[in-house]
């Protein structure tokens, strides 16, 4: 920037403008700051958004369960037909069974 400010009679410098270049160099603090607090805010949003899904889906599992134990009882035959198709949809295929190991029988 002195360099141009002191030599303008240089064709080189003719296209860097020292000026604009000054006020970059001093608006650099600020324009970073306002990037840094938006990309807080961005932070923030997308946790927001997280969190309450997480406490969205913890009741929904915490229902799916509960359904699940009273459509064991036979006078609930439509809440166990409901919990299948629910489910079916979630790719479930109910409890499953441990692995046996080498050696040991599966029960």
């Amino acid at each position: 920037m002195a360099a141009a400010d002191r030599r303008p009679d240089l064709s080189f410098f003719a296209r860097f403008d020292s000026a604009e270049a000054r006020f970059v160099l001093e608006s650099e603090d600020a324009y970073r700051l306002t990037a840094e607090r938006i990309a807080m805010f961005l932070a923030s949003l997308k946790y927001t958004i997280e969190a309450r899904w997480a406490r969205v889906v913890a009741d929904a599992m915490l229902a799916f369960t509960m359904a699940s134990i009273y459509a064991k009882d036979p006078m609930n035959a439509d809440l166990a037909a409901e919990v299948e198709n629910i489910r079916r949809h979630l790719g479930r295929k109910g409890v499953r069974k441990k692995k046996a190991k080498k050696g040991e029988r599966a029960e």
